[in-house]
């Protein structure tokens, strides 16, 4: 399937976002979007966080799409009303959300939210959990500082400096890790990835972190990583803290870093077909997730809004980023999965078995030659069992070699009928 054929099959997620508009309980005239696409099962539901994802889809299909009447008084209406505001991340995605369009209301939106994200930021660079009340002490996150990272960068805002302390902030978290992987969210290479402007720039820790998290099977499976923050809520005078999720699914991290022009100006051959199989084998599971229209995450009965926006933007990215011999990557990874058969280990193990028994069978001594300078007891004792029975040993080599010489046939038989099957899915 070519990435065009991908990005149009988005407009059907499109459709569906538009079906699930819906009207607040108590006040008629303000219109937007819930966490679920159900509207059955929510019909009144309206929340930032569900309208934001659903007029980024929106946006990816057409970026000069305006709003339904009651969309922007509902967003404005909310503005430090919800935990939404109150949370550094959610903020960040609401800005994240509204930066595909280019409708002048929304980017106002935008924009008023922008300054407020990067008014948050800390003198360390980061991001915490929530916004700082009274004297409160808020703590930098690594994955926090992500999400304000991509927001900042899709809004292509004039906050170079701010961006730069952010991928400073995350670069040293990923150094202090012992290994390239121990504790490093995808999230936040991903964005240290899209924040940096100059490969030179980006720590090698980073880049060989990128490769070895795209090169794993699951990164294209359709889980959800969740995570968990602190918030502080005031009502009245008493400031009280409170703990809320932010689920967002995995294989946009990776859509990300596999789609990042940083790898993309690596120099490695390996390190460049590593990150075009990666997107092959993305793009594949992006096809099978949109083959229904959604997106739905295996352990969930319900459709996120938010996953959509996910997917329309990961579909976006595949589009972005220009495809390389992509049909030479997706040949050769079928070559290579059908090299890890257990047919072809089992032959090449008899062939070495074998090989190694007919050498013995010819020189029964072979061995014994070697331990005979040995002082140990136990080789002593060795070499005098080897010496002593050549002869029958060498019987047994004839025997044990022809049995394995057949078992290599069968094996390798087996193998080259796979051959065809696991490449072309026929068999011989």
């Amino acid at each position: 399937m070519a990435d065009q054929q991908l990005v149009d099959m988005v407009p059907a997620i499109g459709a569906k976002i538009n079906d699930s508009i819906r009207h607040s309980k108590g006040e008629s005239t303000i219109v937007g979007w819930g966490q679920f696409l159900q509207k059955s099962e929510h019909e009144h539901q309206i929340g930032l966080y569900g309208t934001c994802a659903a007029l980024l889809v929106r946006a990816v299909i057409d970026p000069k799409a305006d709003c339904p009447n009651g969309v922007i008084e509902f967003l404005k209406s909310r503005k430090e009303r919800t935990k939404d505001y109150n949370q550094n991340s959610r903020l960040a995605y609401l800005v994240w959300s509204l930066s595909f369009s280019v409708y002048g209301p929304l980017t106002a939106i935008r924009d008023e939210w922008l300054n407020e994200l990067v008014n948050r930021q800390q003198q360390d660079g980061g991001w915490g959990d929530t916004q700082r009340i009274g004297e409160e002490v808020v703590t930098s996150r690594p994955e926090v500082t992500a999400f304000c990272v991509f927001a900042m960068v899709a809004a292509n805002s004039n906050q170079s400096v701010a961006i730069k302390n952010a991928v400073s902030f995350l670069n040293r978290f990923i150094l202090s890790r012992v290994t390239p992987t121990e504790q490093v969210d995808p999230f936040v290479i991903a964005a240290v990835l899209a924040g940096s402007t100059d490969r030179k720039l980006v720590p090698l820790r980073v880049i060989e972190t990128a490769l070895s998290m795209i090169c794993r099977e699951h990164m294209t499976s359709s889980d959800v990583r969740i995570f968990f923050f602190d918030y502080f809520d005031k009502d009245d005078d008493d400031i009280t803290t409170k703990r809320d999720f932010f689920c967002v699914p995995e294989f946009f991290a990776h859509c990300s870093i596999s789609c990042s022009r940083i790898l993309a100006d690596t120099y490695s051959l390996a390190a460049q077909f590593t990150v075009q199989r990666a997107r092959s084998r993305l793009k594949e599971a992006l096809e099978r997730e949109l083959e229904d229209g959604t997106v739905t995450p295996p352990t969930s009965s319900h459709v996120a809004t938010v996953d959509q926006g996910f997917a329309a933007v990961s579909a976006k990215l595949l589009q972005a980023f220009p495809p390389q011999m992509e049909g030479f990557v997706r040949l050769i990874s079928k070559l290579v999965a059908s090299i890890k058969r257990p047919s072809l280990v089992k032959a090449l193990l008899s062939l070495l078995l074998a090989g190694l028994l007919g050498v013995l069978a010819q020189n029964p001594t072979l061995i014994s030659d070697q331990l005979k300078d040995m002082q140990s007891p136990y080789m002593k004792a060795a070499n005098s069992f080897i010496a002593d029975r050549a002869a029958s040993l060498q019987i047994v080599g004839i025997v044990v070699g022809l049995l394995l010489g057949q078992s290599l046939v069968i094996n390798v038989l087996s193998y080259l009928r796979s051959i065809p099957r696991k490449i072309f899915g026929r068999a011989a």
